[in-house]
């Protein structure tokens, strides 16, 4: 099968995914939760196997057993369904998430990272996390190995010193596993044949296919072996192994206020290993970096738009207009009105 055409065979909507779809854009009144119970007592006759959190007509942990179990073979493929409520869960075997389309957001140890289309996510067997996918042109694959075969089935493929060979080697031999570890793989045609492939032979069924899929495996393992860490886009942080990536990015999403311990909880790490981050890594405080990002803001605000110096000043996160115009005027040597003037504002 051509790419194209897995992606219409996954676009298909099943009797699961209408059913979510219709509870996801229903209002969640009781009287729409009556409705979508009374439904879902036919549907339950008819061999549906579904879960709200509102009804909770049986644990999270079936649920996660129906939806993703690992299959017969050493090697599965699951389609996410969409629009399925978020539970968090965790399974005994390596889960390799894949955005074929759109994208999804991937909720780690409440940590969420958004994945985009040629992203693919590997996550450790006991490993909580929880993944949305809810929009009718996202599709997400998940591949399921399982983790009691996987050393003689895979294990001699994870040769070289690479990321990837010390995230498996982790989760055999190190008291602190690595949990996850996360690609940017769109652009890479080699690695995105393996994976039409590995899908087509999970769709067809075809003779010999367990180990066909097992040995494309081994070759999508080679080929990511080969991706240089600046494909790697996130990994589980320890002390000492920071992710500068993933906590700038976090900084420019949350600056307007966010503060150094929420930072310290969110990534779970020590206050001296974060300052000395921020020294090493990034060569100015925390404090001055998110001073810098809310000025940088501030002038793009003051460049595009009409808005009041008063309101700009508070959607970058100053609550007080007067120590704005001072950080503003020691920044940048005029005041936020002066810097408009001069830059066509």
């Amino acid at each position: 099968m051509t790419r194209r055409e897995l992606i219409e065979h996954y676009r298909k909507f099943d009797e699961d995914e209408l059913f979510y779809r219709d509870y996801y854009q229903s209002d969640r009144s009781d009287a729409a939760i009556r409705e979508i119970a009374e439904k879902l007592r036919k549907d339950k006759a008819q061999g549906l196997d579904v879960w709200i959190p509102e009804l909770d007509m049986h644990g999270k942990e079936l649920l996660a057993e129906l939806l993703i179990g690992a299959g017969n073979g050493n090697v599965s493929v699951r389609k996410h369904t969409r629009y399925n409520p978020l539970f968090v869960h965790s399974h005994s075997f390596f889960e390799l998430i894949y955005v074929l389309t759109g994208f999804c957001m991937n909720t780690i140890e409440d940590r969420p990272i958004r994945m985009e289309k040629g992203d693919l996510c590997i996550i450790a067997p006991g490993m909580s996390h929880a993944l949305g996918v809810f929009d009718d042109d996202s599709i997400v694959l998940n591949i399921l190995v399982r983790k009691t075969t996987f050393r003689e089935t895979f294990f001699d493929v994870f040769q070289k010193d690479a990321e990837l060979s010390d995230f498996f080697y982790q989760n055999y031999y190190s008291e602190k596993q690595s949990k996850f570890i996360c690609f940017h793989t769109a652009g890479n045609q080699e690695l995105e044949t393996l994976l039409d492939i590995l899908f087509s032979e999970s769709v067809c069924k075809e003779e010999y296919s367990s180990k066909v899929m097992e040995n494309l495996m081994r070759a999508i393992f080679c080929v990511m072996l080969r991706m240089t860490p600046e494909k790697i886009f996130v990994r589980k942080l320890s002390e000492g192994q920071q992710n500068r990536e993933q906590i700038l990015r976090y900084i420019q999403t949350h600056y307007t206020d966010i503060t150094f311990e929420e930072l310290v909880e969110h990534f779970h790490l020590s206050e001296s290993s974060l300052r000395r981050f921020f020294r090493q890594d990034v060569g100015r405080s925390f404090v001055e970096l998110v001073r810098e990002i809310r000025l940088q803001k501030a002038c793009m605000l003051l460049q595009n738009t009409e808005m009041q110096v008063s309101d700009i000043a508070a959607q970058v996160g100053y609550e007080s207009e007067g120590y704005f115009y001072r950080l503003f005027k020691n920044q940048y040597g005029v005041t936020p009105l002066e810097y408009r003037k001069q830059n066509g504002g």
